[in-house]
């Protein structure tokens, strides 16, 4: 049992992908609550299934069911068999020019950097285990969808790839998939991040769902070097969200987040630069689920 506002919720993905006949439960919720849904009754008919051997209707059902949350604070139940659920596909979008996002590659290098504040502070972010990432305006790089014409639905884990440079040896990569409505309002749907020096990829042990795995040992370490991009290829934790008609989709990086533990003090006015090319373009993957299915 997990929720879309958890910071676990990626784990309890991967646990069930590795437990045969597992089953898991993902509603709108923050850590250990479940306002609204009488969870005890789930827990009680798992019991009753599989240990007392009692037929209550649960091994008929799929092994995965989700809230969808529709982006104006409702939404509905869903379910699957398998995750990444069959009806997502992955499309690319990639930083087009100037700060917008946009289906086709750049035609021409795409450039900009920021700093790095690391005094961001988000009073309405929460704190201990309900902290929720936030938008702090005028830090880091937006990269800005043009407006929907239609709804767009996802499920699953985004996934972003970036060349990255900086004028230190290492620094923390944040990215936020936003959801930026009409009057201007944007919501953080979901996160990821990565440090620059562990970009190292490798074969995870057990199963993850159809991301990129850092295994983040010691010898896989590669401190930055001025002027030379490393690319940073990470995923954003799951969701399952409907970007409305006449909204934006945002995709926004940052070098700190307030949320940070054992931040490195050094970082403080760190240089971040991002470069996008046609042969190595900074993008997005968005779980887009086909309409219908």
């Amino acid at each position: 049992m997990g929720g879309w506002y958890d910071e676990l919720r990626d784990q309890g993905v991967i646990a069930w992908l590795n437990l045969p006949g597992s089953r898991i439960l993902l509603g709108p919720w923050k850590h250990c609550q479940n306002p609204g849904f009488e969870l005890l009754q789930e827990i009680h008919r798992f019991f009753d299934t599989t240990l007392e051997g009692v037929d209550t209707g649960l091994a008929q059902e799929p092994r995965i069911h989700y809230y969808m949350m529709d982006g104006a604070g409702g939404g509905a139940w869903h379910s699957a068999d398998s995750w990444p659920i069959p009806a997502s596909h992955a499309q690319r979008w990639y930083w087009t020019g100037q700060h917008k996002l946009g289906g086709k590659t750049p035609r021409r290098q795409v450039a900009s950097h920021f700093t790095v504040h690391g005094s961001v502070d988000c009073p309405q972010g929460g704190v201990g285990p309900f902290m929720q990432p936030c938008h702090i305006a005028g830090e880091g790089l937006a990269l800005t969808g043009d407006r929907l014409d239609r709804d767009l639905t996802i499920t699953g884990n985004p996934v972003v790839s970036a060349p990255v440079s900086a004028d230190r040896p290492d620094v923390n990569v944040f990215a936020y998939l936003e959801d930026v409505a009409p009057d201007g309002s944007i919501t953080v749907v979901t996160e990821g991040r990565l440090k620059a020096s562990l970009a190292a990829e490798a074969t995870p042990p057990f199963k993850v769902p159809e991301t990129p795995w850092h295994r983040a040992y010691a010898e896989d370490a590669h401190p930055l070097q001025p002027g030379q991009p490393v690319t940073l290829h990470f995923d954003l934790m799951p969701t399952s969200y409907v970007f409305r008609k006449g909204h934006h989709v945002e995709l926004t990086f940052m070098g700190a987040d307030y949320r940070e533990r054992g931040r490195d003090p050094n970082i403080e006015g760190a240089r971040v630069d991002f470069n996008s090319t046609p042969e190595n373009p900074v993008w997005i993957d968005l779980p887009v689920v086909t309409p219908g299915a």
